[in-house]
């Protein structure tokens, strides 16, 4: 009896844990939920183990942040969403979607048929001011989209011309599955525009 009593204790309590948790639950992945704040948030504030945290660029020394940080996280101009565009001399390379996050990582939705390969993945770092340098990667496959020719990377040296727009250069070098033997490479240059929220 004893025992089936102690169970039967051990499994309110477990469910009494979850409940908390689930009272919390709708707002843990988007911060504060509406009328609490950072202090108050039981996921924020640490209660739970957990603390909002971020990294920053190698300009700003490359270290992680949490919320308790008064210069939490430098707003880097090139963070966002833009329609690129890849030329080699006069011909269009390549077009698509990129996006910049403010964690250093990047995004590329490429105009290339998705079934060769139709997204890369990169990290950025700020070079200078208005200046980016971006190392990404992408997976190529063949036309049928069976055969897996190799890593794909792609690097760009960007200068923002204004708040709106980017230039630089690209280059994309092929390799095969082995990773090291080039298949091939172009180099050429690449502009952006900035896509709004509204």
């Amino acid at each position: 009896m004893r025992n089936s009593i102690g169970s039967v204790t051990a499994i309110l309590a477990v469910g009494a844990v979850g409940l908390l948790g689930a009272a919390h639950e709708a707002h843990a992945g988007c911060g504060s939920g509406p009328g609490t704040s950072a202090s108050t948030n039981p996921f924020l504030n640490g209660a739970f183990g957990l603390h909002a945290a971020a990294f920053t660029s190698a300009s700003s020394g490359g270290r992680f942040l949490t919320i308790s940080d008064s210069n939490a996280l430098p707003a880097a101009a090139i963070v966002g969403l833009w329609k690129f565009t890849f030329t080699v001399g006069t011909t269009v390379f390549d077009e698509g979607f990129v996006t910049w996050h403010a964690d250093g990582t990047e995004l590329m939705n490429s105009g290339k048929p998705p079934i060769t390969s139709s997204f890369c993945m990169g990290a950025w770092e700020e070079y200078g001011p208005g200046k980016y340098s971006l190392n990404h990667w992408a997976l190529s496959w063949d036309n049928t989209g069976t055969v897996f020719i190799g890593p794909t990377n792609i690097r760009e040296k960007l200068v923002l011309v204004n708040a709106n727009r980017y230039g630089g250069t690209f280059t994309i070098v092929q390799y095969a599955t082995d990773g090291k033997t080039v298949l091939g490479n172009v180099a050429g240059n690449v502009t952006a525009t900035r896509i709004e929220a509204d």
